[in-house]
């Protein structure tokens, strides 16, 4: 089950997020919003659908958090535009596989020291047919 909280910003407001499961370089290994399984887990990318009132560049980062670990990504610059559009943030993780374990994990997208957004989702623990 997704649960989400949304936050509204003066020039964004974020209506939803989905994390997939990338190579180094950003090639999709688990689309995003589908199951990722911890085997194959290497950089957890987030992808945004915001609405933007104008133009502008802002610094975005993100939290990874679980029971008894979490992983805060650097700020990055990214143009946003006016209306509703999808913004993919950098992956977070390792280029080996298996790099995050099995397990609930709460998402947050962070804007000016606030949180804008917040989702969950869940790493699968694979099992021998799952791993690739």
């Amino acid at each position: 089950m997704i649960t989400r909280t949304l936050y509204l910003v003066n020039l964004f407001i974020v209506r939803d997020i989905k994390v997939g499961n990338v190579y180094k370089g950003s090639r999709i290994e688990t689309e995003y919003g589908d199951s990722i399984f911890d085997a194959n887990t290497m950089y957890l990318q987030p992808k945004i659908v915001y609405v933007g009132a104008k133009a502008d560049y802002v610094t975005l980062y993100y939290k990874i958090y679980t029971e008894g670990y979490s992983s805060v990504s650097r700020g990055n610059s990214y143009k946003i535009t006016a209306r509703e559009h999808t913004l993919t943030l950098n992956g977070w993780g390792n280029e080996k596989p298996g790099y995050w374990e099995a397990g609930n994990y709460t998402i947050s997208i962070w804007y000016c020291d606030k949180k804008i957004a917040e989702d969950t989702f869940i790493i699968h623990k694979s099992e021998i047919s799952e791993i690739k």
